[in-house]
């Protein structure tokens, strides 16, 4: 079982590791690495895992009265169009029934990537809680990196990182941080986002971009995050909300 959860989460790191070359971008100083961001300078590096599909093969519940799949339906949020979406259902000794992947991937006018992403996935009570704490542990690492940058002595105010948290509590961490992205000339924001909800799914959103303002982005994560909760609640109930 350990040796099977440590490959899982191998692969939950992968498309974040492509990810983090799109990493926020404050304005570069001569003394600075090319490509690293004065932020990440002498940081160790931190890969929050997007959960992909269940590597196991796609089994039927044997469950009477088990929640129906997700359907593509359920990639719905306000303003985005998710250009690849994948569903199914498993079950074993971690998962517990239906998940769906949501993604979306452009490059916006200036130049950086435009992403959101929602991933929901059925586990066993007893993993559930264990898969939650990873992955809050990692995404915490994008605060605390923002906090560090924000100490430095002397950092004028428009330098700084604004960390706005959505939720801070034992079954939601969700969050966005935004900045001046100096170089391409626009606001940038990073959300990111995991819950556990019904004491059954692992929730986990993500969106990037450049091309609005802090509010615009706030209002695009929570609509990743409302998507997420509706869709669970139309499966458990066979109802909308």
């Amino acid at each position: 079982m350990k040796n099977k959860r440590l490959i899982f989460l191998f692969l939950l790191s992968i498309p974040l590791l492509i990810s983090l070359a799109c990493q926020f971008t404050p304005t570069p100083t001569p003394t600075n690495p090319p490509g690293i961001p004065p932020s990440q300078v002498g940081k160790p590096a931190v890969v929050a895992s997007l959960p992909v599909k269940p590597s196991v093969a796609a089994s039927p519940t044997s469950k009477q009265n088990s929640p129906a799949g997700f359907t593509e339906s359920d990639c719905y949020a306000s303003g985005i169009t998710f250009d690849s979406i994948t569903t199914g259902n498993s079950v074993d000794e971690i998962y517990d029934g239906p998940y769906i992947n949501c993604n979306y991937s452009t490059t916006g006018a200036h130049g950086l990537s435009e992403t959101a992403y929602i991933s929901i996935i059925a586990y066993k009570a007893d993993m559930l809680d264990g898969f939650y704490m990873d992955l809050k542990d990692n995404l915490s690492g994008y605060v605390d990196q923002s906090n560090e940058w924000n100490a430095q002595p002397d950092l004028p105010a428009e330098a700084m990182d604004v960390i706005d948290m959505l939720r801070d509590d034992s079954d939601g961490y969700v969050f966005m941080i935004t900045k001046d992205a100096n170089v391409q000339g626009c606001k940038l924001g990073k959300g990111y986002g995991t819950e556990m909800v019904n004491g059954k799914y692992l929730v986990q959103i993500m969106f990037s971009s450049c091309e609005g303002d802090t509010s615009s982005y706030l209002a695009a994560l929570d609509s990743l995050k409302s998507a997420a909760e509706v869709a669970i609640y139309r499966i458990e109930t066979g109802t909308q909300p």
